[in-house]
């Protein structure tokens, strides 16, 4: 059965997610601690039958674009919307996925709302409630970089930063950039921006930042977090990478939780716990006692949020999960890319 559209209500969800999350983004940026308020708007009547909504999630490689995945149970169908907020001439209705999970790659700038609903497959009859989550296709907040001992926020040019050149790359500053509140010190998006991790970029070493992007629900890396060979133990090399991630957090007390995801080499999915034995000899052979890749990802991302609390972060702020390889950013597990699946991400929760 076709999806039928319901616009009254879309509308209302569309609109009440903007009004959450313009207050939510708001309190998070905060340097002050503030009592969380509360969000929730009825936006319809929910039945306690139903089961939770589907996941949002932004999976973009690269924090120039916006990927958000959206997913219910795999057993459901998939309903969704997307808009553009000020642009009236989509359409306000439901639409179909041909999967339980779905991506849009978002090329427009701005804020974005969605909405899904998991429903029967046969009848189109609404499974799980219906969750919203906005995302902004937009330059992050706040940089932190550990050349610089203050957090650079996003000015436009002239707004903060004395001086006419970044004090990287000595570039022209014609646009927005980033600038500590001094004034003293400024730089382009291009120089305080951790690089891409897509396939075919290369990064060039250089001091360790961590990016705030509220609007697109993450914490940008400079580099991957290393490891010591198959083991959770983090490399000295990237504990100045640790410090920056856990400067950002202490400076922002109102971002109450962050999720951290592992994330490993390997085509095994979440299936891959240590309950069965796994199809990948290599795999099975390293991890299949001790919880399969599930669990080995799942410690390294264990082991960074415990570095973070260790300099000073509430380790309740940080959830921590294990993905394997369920979410592939190179999809030639043996060529010479791979290492960019071995990763840890870091996502804010829902605003």
């Amino acid at each position: 059965a076709a999806p039928r559209a319901d616009v009254s209500g879309l509308v209302g969800l569309f609109e009440t997610a903007l009004r959450r999350h313009r207050a939510a983004k708001a309190r998070r940026l905060s340097l002050v601690k503030e009592r969380p308020a509360t969000l929730r708007e009825a936006g319809g009547a929910v039945e306690a039958a139903l089961l939770p909504a589907p996941t949002f999630a932004n999976v973009a490689a690269d924090p120039r674009a916006l990927v958000v995945e959206v997913a219910a149970d795999a057993g459901d169908a998939l309903d969704y919307f997307h808009r553009r907020a000020g642009d009236d001439s989509e359409r306000d209705a439901w639409v179909r996925a041909e999967g339980s999970t779905m991506r849009v790659a978002v090329d427009a700038p701005g804020t974005h709302v969605f909405a899904a609903r998991g429903v029967d497959p046969a009848t189109g009859a609404p499974r799980t409630e219906v969750g919203t989550a906005v995302f902004e296709h937009a330059l992050p907040e706040v940089v932190r970089v550990a050349a610089h001992g203050e957090a650079l926020g996003l000015v436009e040019a002239g707004g903060g930063a004395t001086g006419a050149v970044c004090d990287r790359c000595g570039d022209a500053l014609v646009a927005t950039v980033y600038a500590a509140a001094s004034g003293a010190y400024a730089l382009c998006p291009a120089c305080a921006l951790p690089a891409s991790t897509k396939p075919g970029t290369t990064t060039t070493r250089r001091a360790s930042s961590v990016a705030l992007d509220i609007g697109a629900r993450r914490l940008w890396l400079s580099e991957d977090v290393q490891f010591l060979g198959n083991s959770a133990g983090i490399k000295e090399e990237s504990l100045e990478l640790v410090a920056q991630l856990a400067a950002v957090l202490r400076d922002h007390p109102n971002i109450e939780r962050v999720r951290l995801e592992g994330h490993t080499n390997s085509r095994c999915g979440l299936g891959c716990d240590g309950t069965s034995t796994c199809s990948n000899a290599t795999c099975h052979k390293h991890f299949g006692k001790s919880g399969g890749a599930v669990a080995f990802s799942l410690g390294r991302a264990e082991a960074v949020a415990n570095a973070v609390a260790a300099r000073g972060v509430d380790r309740g702020r940080l959830e921590c999960v294990g993905l394997a390889g369920s979410r592939l950013l190179v999809d030639d597990t043996e060529g010479d890319e791979n290492h960019k699946n071995r990763r840890v991400e870091v996502h804010l929760d829902d605003l």
